[in-house]
């Protein structure tokens, strides 16, 4: 029913050779550079994207309160590898460290994770920061993450999906109806459609433009960073705010590397990723409204959507996947989620 991690890693002699050349390596208590700890760090983003310039300030901030004796190179773009290939690195103390888009990512060392990306789940950024930064951080690192090794530091925004398409404004579940979008391979999204009454497929992400571009799909549904980036408001019309998805992102540090740190550097990771988590979130919240702005300056059409209207016909979906794997995720977050009518609050214990 769910995404499997197919456990690939990238050429050990690629992760190398590049570490190499910036004095790193994995595991032992961390890489040694004279006086200084290495800690080299995975991410998929581009260098613009927050996330980067969240580890960016990181970097800074823990090389300030080491007082030079701790330094962090940043791996941006999958230079390292992906998400997956990263996150198997990490545990298997081949890489100190990598910020991993989603605790989703883990769905194949337990399949709970997938319900990170339960449709509606969320309503803003706010709920699922404090559900992270409290008890649904902890509970997820606690059964989801640690028990396969590794050392969840904190996590950060990945972002709130949105939907864009050529044909209509989407307001409710009937608007997607006759459309066909474009999904990424994961089982919990196009269950979504499906459930909703629409169709999907899975699609390369570097092939979206030129789908929406031809006329192949419809619509899609991605973060607004992505409906940037990738310039699909020059071939799509309506951009919907759903937030129908979110996903965190997770700091994520090698168990050996970290068990071979003192007392004190690990307190200084924790504050420097406090310090980084922070600065990633304002440049989030910043750029989406500039990047709204630039949507919509060429003429894209954006509105809110009933949200209540998808919370009703997503119900099932909902009931499926938390009968096979449990209410205690929901349980933990409903805590954090204001609107009583909410998903989780129906199916919380």
């Amino acid at each position: 029913m769910k995404l499997r991690i197919t456990k690939r890693l990238i050429p050990l002699i690629l992760v190398a050779l590049l570490l190499a050349g910036c004095g790193g390596g994995g595991g032992g208590g961390g890489a040694q550079a004279g006086e200084q700890i290495v800690i080299n760090i995975s991410h998929i983003n581009a260098p613009s994207h927050p996330v980067h310039l969240g580890l960016l300030q990181f970097a800074e901030d823990l090389e300030e309160r080491s007082g030079g004796t701790m330094i962090a190179h940043i791996f941006d773009s999958a230079v390292l590898g992906g998400d997956i290939s990263s996150l198997q690195q990490v545990i298997a103390n081949q890489l100190e460290a990598a910020l991993i888009m989603g605790v989703c990512l883990w769905d194949g060392y337990d399949p709970r994770a997938s319900l990170e990306l339960l449709p509606f789940l969320f309503d803003n950024y706010e709920e699922a920061i404090a559900a992270f930064d409290g008890e649904l951080g902890r509970w997820s690192a606690e059964n989801i993450i640690h028990p396969h090794g590794g050392v969840v530091i904190n996590y950060w925004i990945n972002g709130l999906r949105q939907m864009t398409n050529s044909a209509r404004p989407i307001y409710t579940p009937q608007d997607t109806v006759g459309l066909m979008w474009r999904t990424p391979q994961i089982e919990m999204t196009l269950d979504m459609f499906a459930t909703i009454g629409s169709a999907a497929i899975p699609m390369a992400f570097a092939e979206v433009y030129t789908a929406l571009q031809m006329g192949t799909i419809d619509g899609q549904e991605t973060p607004l960073a992505s409906i940037y980036a990738s310039r699909f408001y020059e071939v799509q019309p309506y951009l919907s705010l759903s937030n129908h998805m979110f996903a965190t992102g997770v700091f994520f540090f090698s168990e050996e590397f970290w068990e071979g740190l003192t007392s004190q550097q690990q307190e200084w990771i924790h504050e420097s990723a406090y310090i980084g988590a922070r600065h990633s979130q304002q440049a989030t919240f910043d750029y989406e409204a500039q990047w709204l702005e630039h949507i919509r300056s060429h003429g894209v059409q954006i509105n809110e959507i009933n949200v209540q209207s998808f919370r009703d016909a997503i119900e099932p979906l909902w009931e499926a996947w938390l009968n096979e794997l449990g209410t205690e995720f929901v349980t933990i977050a409903a805590q954090y989620i204001a609107d009583p009518n909410a998903l989780a609050h129906r199916f919380a214990n």
